[in-house]
This record gives C-alpha cells, structure tokens and sequence, in this order.
C-alpha cells in the first residue's frame, strides 16, 4: 500500500471535519428545544427522544447496507447521490 501524498491528506482530513461539522447541528438541534416541541405537540418524552435516535439509527443502517451496495454502484455515484439528496 503506498501513502497519498501530504496534500491530499490534508484534503481528506479537512473533507472529514467539515462533514462532522455539517452533521453536528442536525444531530444536536432537537436538544434545546425539547421542552417546546413537547407543549406544542403534546408528545411525551420518549415519543420526543426518537427524533434523536431516527438520525443516528438512519445513519448506522445505512453503514450496514452500503458495503453491500458499493460493487452495483460505484464509489462516486455514490458519493454523488448523497451529496445532491
């Protein structure tokens, strides 16, 4: 296996924090207004905890399917759709 050169290093760690830092706001955001959503839609507070757990479980089900979907779509189809949906 050879290493990537340094530029292109840098570029994959920088594309991996300004990912985390896209997806932070989306799996925080429901935190502080909790309370709000629970007197304006009269949800109770586990009915309320799964507008956090959806994302996360979304996301690791998605970790699971994905490797067997990479050989029917390529990596950058892939990574095309995802960034255009």
């Amino acid at each position: 296996m050879t290493a990537l050169p340094r530029k292109k290093t840098w570029q994959i760690v920088l594309t991996i924090i300004l990912v985390g830092i896209n997806l932070r706001p989306f799996l925080t955001g429901p935190g502080p207004v909790i309370d709000n959503i629970i007197t304006s839609t009269g949800m109770s507070y586990s009915q309320v905890s799964l507008l956090t757990l959806l994302p996360m479980l979304l996301m690791g089900i998605g970790a699971l399917i994905v490797p067997f979907l990479q050989p029917y779509i390529q990596v950058r189809k892939g990574l095309l759709v995802a960034m255009l949906k």
